[in-house]
């Protein structure tokens, strides 16, 4: 299992609905969080993972 390593002061609210789920991240880490988040595996799933 790969882990991110962002800190907890990175996330923000994290707005979850039926199909989709939004998490604020800061923009020094946004890179990193987009890249480890559509490289790798949740609960043996792949996600679609985009800014917006």
């Amino acid at each position: 299992m790969t882990r991110i390593e962002l800190p907890k002061d990175a996330i923000g609210k994290i707005n979850s609905m039926d199909f989709c789920s939004y998490v604020a991240v800061e923009k020094q880490y946004l890179d990193k969080a987009l890249n480890g988040l559509s490289k790798n595996k949740i609960k043996g799933k792949y996600f679609r993972v985009f800014e917006k």
